[in-house]
C-alpha cells in the first residue's frame, strides 16, 4: 500500500511538472495550446430534492487556429459512493469538443474565451431507468450503465501571472448530462 501511495504521488508531481512547462511561453506571445487539469466537487440538484456529492477531475484541451477561433476537447470522470438518491453508487465520464473563440487584450495579460461543447456521458456502476417510469417502478427495467447526450456551453477568462504562468477561472455555465 505505501509503494502504491508513493507511486501515485511521483506521477501527481510529474504531471503537475507537465502542465506547468505546457504553460511556459515566451513573454508577449500568446499560447497557441491550452492545458488544464482540474479536480471537481459536484453538487447535484436531484428531482426528488435529496441532493449528494460527486468528486473527480478532469482534463481539458484547448488549440487557438486561426484569429481566436480554435477548438477544445475535455474528458471529465466523476464518482459519488452509495449516498446517492437510490443507495447506489454513481460513476460519470464525460467526452465533449467543439469550438472555443478567445479574445485578448492588447497587452496579452488576460484572455476571456466562451465555448460551445458537445459529446456523450457514460454512467455507469449505478441503477438507470431501461424504460418509463422512476427506477425501481414495476413498469420499469434497471440496468447498471447508461448514455446521454453531454452539452456544455460556457467560458472563462485566463489571467498570465508572468511569462511562464497562467491562472484560468472558468464561469459556470449550461452544463446538460
Amino acid at each position: 500500500m505505501k509503494g502504491m501511495k508513493s507511486g501515485v504521488l511521483s506521477m501527481a508531481v510529474m504531471l503537475i511538472a507537465g502542465v506547468a512547462s505546457a504553460q511556459a511561453v515566451p513573454a508577449g506571445q500568446s499560447s497557441p495550446i491550452d492545458l488544464a487539469v482540474t479536480y471537481d466537487a459536484l453538487h447535484t440538484n436531484h428531482i426528488t430534492s435529496q441532493n449528494f456529492w460527486m468528486q473527480g477531475g478532469a482534463v481539458e484541451l484547448g488549440a487557438r487556429m486561426y484569429r481566436g477561433l480554435g477548438i477544445a476537447a475535455r474528458v471529465e470522470g466523476d464518482h459519488a459512493g452509495a449516498n446517492t438518491t437510490t443507495g447506489e453508487p454513481l460513476s460519470l465520464v464525460t467526452t465533449v469538443f467543439g469550438p472555443r473563440y478567445t479574445m485578448e487584450t492588447h497587452s496579452h495579460r488576460y484572455a476571456i474565451f466562451g465555448e460551445g461543447l458537445v459529446g456523450i456521458s457514460n454512467g455507469f456502476h449505478s441503477l438507470f431507468s431501461e424504460g418509463s417510469g422512476p427506477v425501481g417502478s414495476v413498469n420499469a427495467g434497471t440496468t447498471s450503465s447508461s448514455n446521454a447526450l453531454a452539452v456544455d456551453v460556457g467560458g472563462g477568462l485566463d489571467v498570465r501571472l508572468n511569462h511562464r504562468a497562467h491562472h484560468s477561472l472558468s464561469l459556470p455555465g449550461c452544463t446538460s448530462r
